[in-house]
C-alpha cells in the first residue's frame, strides 16, 4: 500500500493506494497516530479512490483511527471508496460514524485553504 499526505488548511488528506491488508494496516496505524497528534490537524480525510481491497485488519485500523480522531475532538471523513470497498466499510459500521463523499474535492471544507490540483479526486 502507498500513502501520500497533504494538508489543506486544517484537513489532513491521506491518499491511499493498493490493498489495505494486515501488513499495510500496521504501517498505516503507526503513521496516522503520529499525524493526528499535530494541533493544526482538525479533520482526517481518507481518500479510498485507489484502494483495491480492504480486509478486517484494514477495517480495524480505520475504526481505531476514528476512535483516536473523536477522542482528540477532531473529525473524520472518507472519499472515493469503490462500491466493493464501501460495502466492507459500511458492514464494519463506518457508514453510521463518518460521512462518505464521492470525491476529495466534495469532502474538503470550503475554508480548507488549499487548492486541489488535477491529480486529486
Amino acid at each position: 500500500m502507498k500513502m501520500e499526505k497533504r494538508l489543506y488548511g486544517r484537513t489532513l488528506v491521506c491518499y491511499l493506494a493498493g490493498e489495505l491488508d494486515l501488513q499495510a494496516a500496521m504501517f498505516l496505524r503507526q503513521d496516522l497516530e503520529k499525524e493526528l497528534q499535530a494541533p493544526m490537524v482538525e479533520q482526517l480525510l481518507l481518500d479510498f479512490s485507489r484502494v483495491t481491497f480492504i480486509d478486517s485488519s484494514g477495517l480495524g485500523v480505520i475504526l481505531g483511527r476514528y476512535r483516536q480522531v473523536t477522542d482528540l475532538g477532531k473529525e473524520m471523513a472518507i472519499a472515493g471508496a469503490s462500491a466493493a470497498v464501501c460495502r466492507v466499510l459500511e458492514l464494519g459500521g463506518l457508514g453510521r460514524l463518518v460521512p462518505f463523499y464521492p470525491t476529495v474535492a466534495e469532502a474538503l471544507p470550503a475554508n480548507a485553504g488549499g487548492q486541489l490540483d488535477g491529480n486529486d479526486s
